[in-house]
């Protein structure tokens, strides 16, 4: 019989993995099989299937990753974690296909498989990082470091506003799935320097002028307006496969996102919101005025204003590399200035398992040389990213407190590195090799 590797791990390692499959069966439950309102029909053989296709797959693989770390902890063997995992995704899958809203696609397949198996292999291997040292962990470190920094390069293109592939046609007030009626009056709207009407066809560079990377969207509404439960659609532009541009109200207040590079990996564009702009807002100072509301987007930040009786209200959110992780979201999230700590925490994740495995690059019961004269090597590689990217692509730099998340990040690094070097001790999976049955 062919051999075959197995792992094997001790009994607190299969007990958590066991824990750690009970709760992933639980939560990808919960994500996949209860019933959501219809949305659009799709073909199943579809790999990235509809506009946020980007999101869909990269949500799945996370999704289904603790579980192939779990199974492997429990059952110690490859072939019956990819086994498991396939089976279980298979079974979701099939159940999709009777439940109302569920949408069943071959992306899914290889979405969940793809993150069970990377679960399976960080359970394997991924902890080996924990307890490197010397050139191992420099190495790894400049690994790392590689992908962190195009991630933030990337993301920062991913950031920029682009004009649609296709002719747009204008949706005025309209009424869609899962959104409420917009419960006021529109008495104009601009969108660079053009006077919109409903089912208005438009070019994609009239939605987003690819010369600037600009838009520029002007609307007068009767007030008073009542606050909304859900997102109401005010003006709104798109095509059967993309949006360009959305304006809306949400509670009381004024949201607006435009097309981005984003838009065409299927990832989420910004959404942006202005707290107070419609309902009142408390003040009393609306009576029947008009409402004017301004959106401006640019390359390097998006800005959303409010002008009503005398009264003025503005937000504004830069285009920076700490805004990569909204690009990623699973759901609509509107976001304002409010939302920076969130910056600092995405920065501060990046840069943890780079510096960490850099200190550890210094460390060793017999130091490298070579590997500790270089450590500082692969932090040198983000700081160039995050401060290359904005030059390279247009954008806005960081403002200082996602600096301090970067800052925080390291502190985190050093104090995991001196955990581990004096009062943690890991040991590695033994390896057996059985005859296969």
């Amino acid at each position: 019989m062919k051999p075959t590797t197995v792992r094997t791990f001790g009994p607190g390692r299969r007990r958590l993995g066991g824990v750690l499959v009970v709760a992933s069966l639980g939560l990808i439950g919960l994500m996949t099989l209860m019933p959501v309102a219809p949305s659009i029909t799709l073909p199943h053989a579809c790999i990235v299937c509809g506009p946020l296709g980007g999101v869909d797959f990269a949500a799945n693989v996370v999704l289904f990753t603790p579980l192939g770390f779990g199974l492997m902890w429990l059952t110690g063997r490859y072939g019956t974690t990819v086994a498991a995992a396939f089976a279980v995704t298979l079974a979701v899958e099939s159940l999709q296909l009777l439940i109302p809203g569920r949408f069943a696609s071959l992306g899914d397949l290889l979405a969940n498989a793809l993150g069970a198996v990377l679960g399976a292999w960080v359970a394997c291997n991924g902890t080996g990082w924990l307890v490197a040292t010397g050139s191992q962990a420099l190495r790894l470190s400049l690994g790392l470091s590689a992908l962190v920094a195009a991630w933030i390069v990337t993301s920062a293109v991913l950031l920029l506003p682009a004009p649609p592939s296709v002719l747009q046609q204008v949706q005025w007030a309209v009424l869609r799935v899962n959104h409420d009626s917009f419960p006021g009056r529109i008495r104009s709207v601009e969108l660079n320097d053009r006077f919109l009407r409903p089912a208005l066809g438009l070019h994609g560079t009239w939605v987003v002028d690819p010369s600037s990377g600009g838009t520029v969207l002007r609307s007068v509404i009767d007030g008073p307006i009542p606050a909304t439960r859900r997102k109401a659609i005010i003006v709104r532009t798109s095509n059967f496969r993309e949006e360009g541009l959305f304006f809306g109200q949400w509670g009381t207040a004024a949201i607006i996102r435009t097309h981005q590079v984003a838009s065409f990996a299927r990832l989420r564009p910004i959404m942006v919101k202005l707290d107070g702009a419609f309902g009142g807002a408390g003040r009393g100072d609306e009576g029947n005025s008009p409402v004017t509301i301004e959106g401006r987007s640019d390359r390097r930040r998006l800005t959303l204003s409010r002008d009503a009786g005398g009264d003025h209200l503005e937000v504004t959110v830069r285009r920076t590399p700490g805004l990569g992780w909204t690009v990623l979201l699973p759901w609509d999230v509107a976001i304002d200035n409010d939302w920076w700590l969130l910056n600092a925490a995405w920065l501060a994740i990046l840069i943890v398992p780079v510096a960490y495995t850099s200190q550890r690059a210094r460390k060793g019961p017999e130091p490298d040389q070579p590997a500790a004269r270089a450590w500082w090597t692969p932090l040198g590689l983000i700081a160039a990213s995050l401060l290359g990217a904005p030059l390279l692509t247009g954008t806005s730099h960081m403002a200082p407190t996602e600096w301090g998340g970067v800052v925080i990040g390291l502190a985190a690094a050093w104090a995991l590195s001196y955990l581990t070097s004096h009062r943690v001790s890991l040991k590695a999976p033994r390896s057996a090799t059985t005859a296969g049955v």
